[in-house]
């Protein structure tokens, strides 16, 4: 069985990142196999440690990043509910709660994303054309989550910058 490099990943935790790097090559190259059994497929958690290697901000190698940009593209169809691509004139909603866990919608084209705090201060602080709702209970953002949900317009994982977000920074910058 190929293992992404997510998956291999999480089968060496608690290893050194030049080992696990090395036992990679021999891998991909048929001169490693592995000791247990391959752990579970989790798209969801391929995806996400694959963003956090291309967007986190982690010090990783040309290939570790190319591999994770790879990863990412693939599993975005398949974690993806319908097919979308963001434009720069649409309108965005931010749905908050008294927890870290947000919703990020596009209400222009009436899809919506699972974000938290932590990104929206990474990825949307200073975006224009975005209007933040805040509740005082998580309930309040849970029912619009499910809303979501039942029409096949959300998107259970982080969204892609450039084809699924884009955001103008000021309103110089913002289309008309």
């Amino acid at each position: 069985m190929d293992l992404t490099w997510s998956q291999f990943r999480r089968a060496h935790k608690g290893q050194l990142q030049h080992e696990v790097s090395e036992l990679w090559t021999q891998y991909k190259d048929g001169e490693y196999q592995l000791e247990s059994e391959a752990p579970p497929v989790d798209p969801y958690a391929d995806f996400n440690d694959a963003y956090n290697i291309v967007y986190g901000g982690k010090v990783v190698s040309p290939q570790e990043l190319s591999l994770s940009k790879n990863a990412l593209l693939a599993l975005q169809k398949e974690l993806s509910p319908r097919a979308y691509t963001a434009n720069i004139r649409d309108g965005w909603t931010l749905w908050l709660g008294p927890t870290n866990n947000a919703l990020l919608e596009n209400h222009s084209q009436n899809v919506a994303f699972t974000i938290t705090r932590s990104w929206w201060q990474m990825f949307g602080t200073g975006a224009v054309r975005v209007d933040v709702q805040v509740f005082e209970e998580q309930s309040q953002v849970l029912k619009v989550k499910e809303r979501f949900s039942m029409q096949s317009r959300l998107f259970t994982r982080y969204p892609l910058p450039i084809s699924e977000y884009k955001f103008s920074k000021n309103m110089k910058d913002s289309p008309l």
